[in-house]
C-alpha cells in the first residue's frame, strides 16, 4: 500500500502499477521494507539516525538491482500494451527505476545533512563537492517526475493540474538553493586554496576522512559512490592561472547569486505543507548568499595583488546557518 502510493505520487500511472510484473514485486520484492526503513531512519533521533540510515542503505541497494531487473522484462511486453489501449496515458519505463534511485538520494541526502562539516577547511570543500553531486542527481530525477505528471496531465486534458505541477513548491526551492550553495562553496574553497588562504589538509588524513564520511555509500549500485580521486581531479582540471582564478571566483559568486533568488521566490510562496520549513530557515540561508557574496566581490578587487592579498584572511563560519558557512573577508591584523 505505501509504496504504491509512492509510485503513484512519483507519477507513475495505473497500468504501470497494475502490471504482473511490476505487481509481482511489489508483493514478493524488498520495496516495502526498503521504504519503511527509509521513513524510520529520516524519523530517527539524531543519536539514532545515522546507524539507521546506514542500515536502510543496502536494503534500497538491493531494490535498485530488482528495479532493473523488472523494467528490463517490462520494457517489450508494457509497451506494447500502453500504445495498445487507446485510453492509457504512456508512462516511462524508467520511471520506476528513477523512484527507487530518489529514494537511495534521499537517504544519502539525509545522512549527509545529519553529518554536518568535520572542520571548515579543505575537509568542507570535499563535503560540499558530495553534497552538490547527490543535490544535482536528486533534483534532476524529480524534474524528471515531475515532467511526467505533467504530459500525463496535458494528455488527460487537464491542463490546470498540469500548470500546478510546472510550479515549485517552498521545498523545491530551497532544495535547488541548497544545491547553488554547495556548489559555491566548493568553488569558493578551490580558488582560496589556490591563493594560499586555506590551511592544507595532510594528504593521508584526508584519505582517511573521506573514507570515514562516505563509508556507507561504499556498496551503492546507483549512483555509483565517488571516489576522493574523482575530489583529486576536480581540483586539478584545469591549470592555475590569473584566468581560471578569475573563472572561479565569478562562478562561485554567481552560485550564491542563484541561491539567494531562489530563496527570495521561497520566501514569497504561499505556504504549503510539503515540508515544515520555516521563513528562518530561508531568512538564515539568505544572510549566508548575502554576506558570502560581498566578501568574494571584495576578494575580486585584491586577489591579483599579492601585498594586499596578504594583508587580509578569509575565514568561513557558522554564524548564520548549522550547515552552509558565510564567507568572510577580513584583515589579517585587526586595527
Amino acid at each position: 500500500g505505501g509504496v504504491c502510493q509512492a509510485l503513484r505520487d512519483w507519477g507513475i500511472s495505473a497500468p504501470v502499477l497494475s502490471h504482473p510484473l511490476l505487481a509481482d514485486w511489489l508483493e514478493r520484492g524488498v520495496a516495502g521494507a526498503a521504504l519503511w526503513e527509509t521513513l524510520r531512519a529520516l524519523l530517527a533521533s539524531r543519536s539514532r539516525a545515522l546507524g539507521r540510515l546506514e542500515q536502510a542503505l543496502p536494503l534500497l541497494s538491493q531494490a535498485w538491482g530488482e528495479a532493473r531487473l523488472v523494467e528490463e522484462r517490462l520494457d517489450g511486453s508494457l509497451a506494447d500494451a500502453l500504445e495498445a489501449a487507446a485510453d492509457t496515458v504512456p508512462c516511462s519505463i524508467s520511471s520506476y527505476f528513477s523512484w527507487v534511485v530518489a529514494q537511495v538520494m534521499r537517504l544519502c541526502l539525509s545522512l549527509q545533512y545529519r553529518q554536518g562539516v568535520l572542520d571548515l577547511g579543505v575537509e568542507a570543500g570535499c563535503f560540499f563537492w558530495y553534497l552538490d553531486f547527490s543535490l544535482a542527481l536528486q533534483i534532476r530525477n524529480e524534474d524528471g517526475a515531475r515532467k511526467n505528471k505533467v504530459e500525463q496531465a496535458l494528455a488527460s486534458r487537464s491542463p490546470q493540474r498540469a500548470s500546478q505541477l510546472l510550479q515549485f513548491s517552498t521545498e523545491d526551492l530551497v532544495v535547488r538553493a541548497h544545491s547553488q550553495l554547495a556548489r559555491g562553496i566548493f568553488r569558493a574553497h578551490v580558488l582560496l586554496g589556490r591563493l594560499g588562504l586555506l590551511s592544507q589538509c595532510n594528504p593521508r588524513l584526508m584519505r582517511r576522512l573521506f573514507a570515514l564520511r562516505f563509508r556507507p555509500f561504499a556498496d551503492l549500485l546507483h549512483p555509483t559512490a565517488l571516489q576522493l580521486e574523482d575530489f583529486e581531479a576536480c581540483l586539478t582540471a584545469q591549470e592555475d592561472n590569473v584566468e581560471t582564478r578569475r573563472l572561479l571566483l565569478a562562478n562561485s559568486v554567481a552560485c550564491f547569486q542563484n541561491a539567494r533568488q531562489l530563496l527570495e521566490q521561497a520566501r514569497k510562496a504561499p505556504e504549503d505543507s510539503s515540508r515544515s520549513l520555516t521563513q528562518d530557515e530561508v531568512k538564515s540561508l539568505l544572510r549566508v548568499c548575502v554576506a558570502s557574496s560581498l566578501a568574494l566581490t571584495r576578494l575580486k578587487g585584491i586577489f591579483e595583488d599579492a601585498k594586499a592579498l596578504g594583508e587580509h584572511k578569509v575565514i568561513f563560519s557558522h554564524n548564520y546557518h548549522p550547515l552552509f558557512p558565510v564567507c568572510e573577508l577580513l584583515p589579517s591584523k585587526p586595527k
